[in-house]
């Protein structure tokens, strides 16, 4: 019975047969990076992957985890974070720290290129090998152990600092940028 019928629409339309194609592509997919403790191939990965799918995307780091880079050769030092279509990137962990190693030559630990979107949330980054005596040499370190102070060198151009609190919480701030040439 269903097949008369079917039979007699295919002779009413002309004994015409229509396809229909369906064609689905995808231009990325968010992702969110669950990384393991002292993974930096998996960072490499998970920055190069973001940097590409044209999503907003999270890499969490492993809590209290440590991330050592050890040389300056694009395989063990991270890649530059791209705009990836004006798309954003998370950072997330609880008192990680991602660092050169001790001992390393000197290499950058996170270069933001262009306009790029990144927020790092309870990240500690650390450059073991010099940071610290480049600060007090500048004679500008801070006077407290808990407060923070990072010696970087900048492409001239605008830059925006972002403070929050824990939980997004409110309080006050105070960030200060020394030219030092």
């Amino acid at each position: 019975m269903v097949r008369r019928q079917v039979m007699r629409n295919l002779v009413k339309f002309g004994s015409v047969l229509y396809l229909c194609a369906v064609v689905v592509t995808s231009t990325g997919i968010a992702a969110t990076f669950n990384l393991s403790d002292g993974d930096v191939t998996g960072l490499i990965n998970a920055i190069n992957s973001a940097n590409a799918n044209n999503r907003d995307d999270t890499i969490n780091l492993t809590t209290g985890g440590s991330y050592a880079l050890t040389a300056v050769d694009n395989t063990t030092d991270l890649p530059i974070i791209r705009t990836d279509g004006g798309h954003t990137l998370t950072v997330s962990s609880n008192k990680t720290t991602i660092m050169r190693s001790a001992g390393a030559p000197d290499f950058r630990v996170f270069l933001i290129g262009g306009s790029a979107v990144v927020t790092m949330n309870g990240l500690i980054v650390s450059n073991e090998s010099s940071q610290q005596s480049q600060i007090l040499a500048t004679g500008l370190a801070p006077p407290n152990d808990a407060e923070a102070a990072i010696l970087v060198t900048l492409s001239p151009g605008n830059y925006t600092t972002i403070l929050s609190g824990v939980n997004n919480s409110t309080g006050n701030a105070l960030a200060e940028v020394y030219g030092l040439n």
